[in-house]
């Protein structure tokens, strides 16, 4: 008995799964990872890329059907292919589906491929995978990247861009980006509901405060962007005047990315705050500042979901709009009341280490990196304060975008 069931063992271990039967197509984990890293370097080059994601219809009631066209399917799209493609599987839920990035493609050399495709499985398909008396049919989803239709100049009919932007938009949100933890979310929920708890004492103070020194209302709002783009509302405690001149401070922050395009010597410029000699910050409003309290109501943000206890700084609207491509890769992860770059050396850093330090926990983020990063918040935070208050610094030529609004 022992050696029967011994034997059924082995048997069972040498099947193969389908993600390994056909040689040449990665598993479903690499090829995602395959294909975040070349939105990485078409965002950096402007070198397009096209990615196909092909499936097979009229085999869903029908297990083996389906892995049998499967298997045909995969033998095709290796055939091909160029060598240089990416070839892989690519799994949504339970269910596989084949997936070719074609490196420098536009969608006119990539519709040839799904033509040549389409006709091999009819070809070597005729007559087999039926199902409920219907043959076995390929459906291919299509997007390439960058896209013209969205981003070119002149700008592509509105009904073009639309189709561009939803095709991007399904197989992006899959394949291009990675998802957010699970843990992620809860943990946030969690401390944020105990930061509120805790320091609901503070707030209520730091409020009266405001309204004491300063008419007006407590808190500021303004127009941020957050995860994948989307625009959000961020609260923070005010600590300027009500009627603050924010063109200055608009027309300064293009200038400083603008050099950065250029790569101008001068473009590497430390990231100070202008709070010395601002006459539009209120009594105490460099306190708040120095302190990070002015941003204790963002816990609100953490709440709704807008925003993590640790991620990168949410730009303002007008700053991204002088970003490079490259520059949006931050947005793959969920702002942070602090983060990679905030306990990094911050102000003491250039633009384009920032963007940087942003991106690289974006593709690494971790429990463990976020547990680090809010532990040394407060040390940071008070060698911040300790040295604002025993050091007399020059004042500084280049300003942080968000904080100065």
């Amino acid at each position: 008995m022992f050696k029967i069931l011994k034997e059924m063992w082995a048997e069972k271990r040498t099947v193969k799964s389908l993600e390994e039967r056909i040689p040449g197509l990665l598993p479903s984990e690499l090829f995602h990872a395959e294909c975040r890293k070349e939105k990485m370097r078409a965002d950096r080059t402007l070198v397009p890329f096209t990615l196909l994601v092909f499936d097979v219809v009229n085999t869903t009631g029908d297990h083996r059907s389906r892995e049998l066209a499967l298997e045909v399917l995969g033998s095709i799209v290796v055939r091909c292919s160029r060598g240089s493609d990416t070839r892989g599987w690519h799994r949504s839920g339970e269910r596989l589906q084949l997936g070719l990035l074609l490196h420098n493609t536009d969608a006119g050399k990539a519709e040839r491929v799904i033509r040549t495709v389409r006709e091999q499985f009819r070809q070597l398909a005729s007559g087999y995978h039926i199902h409920n008396g219907k043959p076995a049919e390929i459906v291919c989803e299509a997007a390439t990247y960058p896209n013209v239709a969205i981003d070119g100049e002149p700008p592509a009919p509105e009904p073009d861009r639309q189709k561009a932007r939803s095709n991007m938009a399904r197989i992006e949100g899959r394949l291009l980006r990675s998802s957010l933890p699970w843990w992620k979310r809860s943990t946030d929920i969690v401390m944020s509901l105990t930061a509120l708890l805790f320091l609901s004492p503070i707030m209520l103070a730091v409020a009266a405060l405001i309204k004491l020194v300063s008419p007006g209302p407590v808190f500021f709002r303004q127009q941020r962007v957050g995860y994948l783009g989307r625009a959000f509302t961020l609260y923070k405690f005010r600590t300027m005047h009500v009627n603050f001149d924010a063109s200055i401070h608009e027309q300064h922050l293009a200038r400083l990315i603008a050099t950065r395009k250029e790569g101008a010597p001068d473009g590497d410029q430390p990231m100070q705050k202008l709070d010395d000699n601002n006459p539009q910050i209120i009594p105490f409003g460099r306190f708040l500042r120095k302190a990070c309290l002015d941003e204790l109501p963002q816990l609100f943000n953490v709440l709704r979901g807008e925003m993590s206890l640790v991620g990168p700084r949410p730009p303002i609207p007008y700053e991204v709009k002088e970003y490079l491509r490259w520059h949006s890769m931050r947005f793959d992860a969920v702002p942070g009341m602090t983060g990679l770059w905030q306990v990094s050396g911050k102000n003491r850093t250039t633009f384009k280490e920032m963007i940087r330090l942003d991106i690289r926990y974006a593709c690494q983020r971790s429990f463990l990196l976020d547990m680090k990063i809010i532990l040394k918040t407060v040390p940071v935070v008070m060698s911040q304060l300790y040295s604002k208050a025993t050091v007399a610094r020059p004042r500084p030529t280049v300003v942080e975008a968000q904080e100065n609004a």
